[in-house]
């Protein structure tokens, strides 16, 4: 090999030069006198300590990637069962009052007499809830609760659409008093 330009060639083969982070021995690397003295470099004129530092990183990076898959889907979850979290309860009237909106709501009230009717083909449940002074439709989809009758205090969750009709994506039912202690 050719000497370059005022710097003498030497190869090493003897496991690098003391206190360089080339431990394996006999790569047969070459490095200029100045390099050997100070900062050596591969072959392709990389450092060594940074291509050892660029290995060790490339271990690390599918740890890396799963924590941040990790960390992006907890946080997914959390933004979204927030708001699902945080829905406030009304009663119809309030719901009434503040008229149709896109945000979940929970809304409590007594199920209205002979309104229950349920599609089984469609999984479709539809009740009236009412409070004093006014009633809303509700539209579930979904299984029908073996205690949903006539007059037991529900809870629904979902959207309200306007002109007395409520989607609801979840019902909650208060427990007949035969359940409770007399």
């Amino acid at each position: 090999m050719a000497p370059t330009r005022g710097f003498r060639v030497r190869r090493v083969s003897d496991g690098g030069m003391p206190g360089s982070l080339n431990s394996r021995r006999g790569t047969g690397m070459i490095f200029t006198d100045n390099q050997a003295k100070g900062a050596s470099t591969v072959g392709s004129g990389t450092p060594l300590r940074l291509t050892v530092h660029r290995a060790r990183w490339r271990r690390r990076l599918p740890y890396l990637a799963g924590g941040v898959v990790i960390f992006v889907v907890v946080g997914w979850l959390l933004y979204t069962n927030i708001e699902s979290a945080t829905a406030p309860y009304l009663t119809v009237t309030e719901l009434l009052a503040e008229g149709p909106s896109d945000r979940i709501v929970r809304v409590r009230g007594p199920v209205v007499g002979k309104t229950v009717a349920w599609n089984a083909e469609e999984l479709l449940l539809q009740f009236d809830l009412a409070d004093d002074s006014g009633s809303i439709k509700v539209d579930y989809h979904g299984t029908r609760p073996d205690l949903l009758e006539d007059g037991i205090e529900a809870v629904v969750e979902g959207r309200y659409r306007g002109e007395g009709q409520f989607e609801a994506t979840a019902i909650l039912l208060k427990c007949p008093s035969r359940y409770e202690a007399k």
